[in-house]
């Protein structure tokens, strides 16, 4: 019989648990490799899972996005827009998709990588844009964010509903699932909550300060009661609504936090986390490690996303290395 086997039988025949005494229990979650191919010549910026969870979109440093299939087939290449592509996000249904480019502009593409539109949206680099459901009281439209500083509520033609300028680039944004709240960093470290009326034509703004500089990426708990930011210092911070920081995690050894993602699962969702170290690490919702890694101890990860049903995630490192590992055991 094991060691382990055998200090839980004494700790039970004490009428004690393992977690009174501060001791956790083996757990069962892994991270698996599946498999990996390389995505692109140069640096991935971001990449994501359809909301069916059949394809990913990659972004990359050369301009250039790719559809994949979960087996590492290429479906279609995503070129002409100017480089750097920040980010390629799908839309809520995953029937299209938009991409931004360095000279402000944003590209919509059909789910086949057909190119839809083209919208000139800012003077500077659009640094993030996501495609807005239409609801009872509003149409579809888009949001971007940008290098000027703003962020823009847009209808679907690109024209401007509302904007609000920010100290500095404003580079990252997030929508809830609803669009009824988007979050925004500035590079400042600030974090502003926007909140559109139910016509998308005017919102209200609250800010508030992190620790972390630049912010590199936001997410929203799948509850939608939190959200996380990933920054330069190697950490990730957790805040609720109101801005009050509920976790700071300290997520790389070394330089940046590159990007983090929820993972859904049962009983409660975990956290992934990756950074300049080359390690993937998932998080309990208590901001307690469980287990890690190492993808690239050579090159940073500078992309990650959870699958939607949670078992698995897409990770990509600075080298255009993409790998897709196996998520279990929250």
């Amino acid at each position: 019989m094991s060691v382990f086997r055998l200090y839980r039988r004494w700790i039970a025949a004490l009428g004690l648990s393992a977690a009174a005494l501060g001791c956790p229990l083996a757990s069962r979650a892994a991270l698996t490799p599946q498999s990996s191919w390389q995505a692109s010549q140069v640096l991935v910026q971001y990449l994501e899972y359809a909301p069916d969870g059949t394809l990913l979109v990659t972004a990359d440093g050369g301009g250039v996005g790719e559809l994949w299939t979960t087996r590492g087939t290429s479906v279609a290449v995503l070129k002409g827009q100017r480089a750097p592509m920040f980010r390629a996000h799908f839309s809520a249904d995953g029937q299209s998709l938009i991409t931004t480019g360095y000279d402000g502009s944003a590209w919509i593409w059909s789910r086949s990588g057909q190119e839809l539109q083209r919208l000139q949206l800012h003077r500077a680099a659009t640094a993030d844009a996501y495609l807005l459901s239409p609801t009872a009281t509003a149409p579809a439209g888009l949001v971007s964010s940008s290098d000027d500083g703003t962020v823009v509520l847009h209808d679907s033609q690109g024209s401007t509903l509302w904007s609000a300028s920010f100290s500095g680039t404003t580079r990252q944004l997030r929508p809830t699932s609803s669009t009824g709240l988007i979050a925004a960093s500035s590079d400042n470290g600030q974090i502003h909550l926007i909140t559109p009326d139910p016509q998308r034509r005017s919102a209200t703004v609250r800010s508030f300060q992190t620790p972390h500089g630049r912010i590199n990426l936001l997410r929203f708990s799948p509850d939608q009661r939190q959200l996380a930011a990933a920054g330069i210092d190697g950490t990730v911070s957790i805040y609720n609504l109101d801005g009050r920081l509920l976790q700071r995690l300290r997520v790389s050894e070394k330089g940046w936090s590159r990007g983090l993602s929820y993972c859904a699962g049962s009983p409660s969702p975990s956290l992934l986390s990756i950074g300049n170290d080359g390690t993937l690490r998932q998080w309990s919702p208590q901001g307690t490690l469980i287990t890690s890694l190492q993808l690239s101890p050579q090159s940073p990860l500078t992309a990650v996303d959870c699958s939607p049903n949670g078992r698995q995630a897409a990770v990509a490192n600075a080298a255009g290395r993409l790998w897709l590992v196996g998520v279990s055991g929250n």
